[in-house]
């Protein structure tokens, strides 16, 4: 009876913090869409909702490295995960990067991919069973959901040709992007959500497995 309440404890901790997370993120986004410069368009480069993609992968990449950190035998896919978000986070902060020339960005996301190209080299014969350990996990799911929704389905659903297409001719261009950017970028934030969530879940499990490891 202690056991099922202080597991079904737990997932309302989980739901929670799902729910406060979405909630938080959703709030960030809904203050560009109200507040946005009228005749201009929403979501710039320098927006509440890009704002809180960067935190977000920043996040997330501190949750894989400190899980990592915790538990050794499960540092091949943190560190792994933690650079994919870096790249990513690289990414969406081009704009700033880019001040020192244009397409600058490259070169960070070049010294991230050839550190990670040599650790995993170098860790390459435990490689597969490390990621075994992690694919059944229950962080995986949420994790590849996230993955899918930024990387596919935000890029083909935010397609400028569906929408010019779909909404009326007689809108401003302007206007038919912003439509476009708030579905695009809507989602994309939803998406990195969804993988922080994940990752956070990731950091839990490995507390988890640290605190049993020094209570014997």
């Amino acid at each position: 009876m202690a056991k099922s309440f202080d597991l079904c404890l737990q997932a309302g901790f989980r739901l929670l913090f799902h729910c406060v997370v979405f909630g938080l993120v959703a709030g960030l986004f809904l203050l560009d869409v109200h507040h946005g410069e009228i005749g201009s368009v929403l979501f710039s480069e320098q927006s509440w909702t890009e704002y809180a993609q960067l935190v977000l992968l920043l996040l997330t990449a501190i949750a894989f490295g400190v899980g990592g950190r915790l538990q050794r035998a499960r540092h091949i896919p943190a560190y792994l995960l933690a650079a994919v978000a870096l790249l990513a986070a690289v990414r969406e902060m081009d704009w700033v990067v880019d001040r020192i020339a244009h397409g600058f960005w490259k070169v960070p996301t070049a010294g991230i991919v050839l550190v990670m190209v040599a650790y995993l080299w170098k860790q390459r014969s435990a490689l597969f069973d490390a990621f075994a350990r992690e694919v059944v996990q229950s962080y995986w799911g949420t994790l590849c959901s996230g993955f899918g929704m930024v990387f596919v389905f935000s890029r083909l659903f935010g397609m400028r040709r569906n929408w010019e297409a779909m909404l009326s001719s007689e809108m401003s261009i302007t206007t038919i992007r912003s439509v476009r950017r708030l579905a695009e970028e809507g989602t994309e934030l939803a998406g990195y959500a969804l993988i922080f969530v994940a990752a956070a879940g990731f950091l839990f499990s490995c507390h988890e497995e640290w605190k049993l490891t020094h209570k014997r």
